[in-house]
């Protein structure tokens, strides 16, 4: 609890098993949700943070919820396996392949990494410079970025 901004994180248990998790706060609360889901039934102890602890790998925000696959999962397996379409992606992942609402949003994601892909390319070569600074800084981090989706100026 911490009573100087009036936010409480509370998670309960029974016999060292994670049942369930609170945040209650006057502004939104910076949790990841599809994480604290995954979590029931087991001895988590990280979990009162509401984030992903750095040893785990950080699924990112959901894309495919037919089968729960985060866009960093995706993001991952495409630069990691050579993914270049949304069929290849179905094939290793399974994302896209029970309803299909999200394959748009994976056509997009192919998109937008094969232009940074190309641009970082021409950069390296020295025939033409991207600005990246006009990208969110995050990015750099882990792209595509929750905030631009790599897509737009910060």
């Amino acid at each position: 609890m911490t009573p100087k901004r009036g936010t409480a994180r509370v998670v309960f248990r029974r016999d060292k098993v994670l049942i369930g998790a609170l945040c209650v706060a006057p502004t939104p609360v910076a949790v990841m949700r599809d994480y604290l889901c995954t979590l029931s039934g087991q001895n988590a102890p990280e979990s009162i943070t509401g984030c992903v602890p750095k040893s785990v790998p950080n699924p990112g925000p959901v894309l495919c919820s037919c089968f729960g696959m985060g866009i960093n999962t995706i993001v991952t397996a495409i630069e990691t396996k050579g993914l270049m379409s949304v069929e290849s992606i179905g094939e290793v992942l399974g994302a896209g392949t029970n309803c299909g609402s999200c394959r748009p949003e994976m056509a997009q994601l192919l998109a937008r990494m094969q232009v940074r892909e190309a641009a970082t390319a021409l950069d390296r070569s020295g025939i033409a410079y991207l600005p990246f600074e006009t990208l969110h800084s995050a990015c750099f981090d882990r792209w595509p970025c929750a905030t631009c989706l790599g897509c737009g100026p910060a």
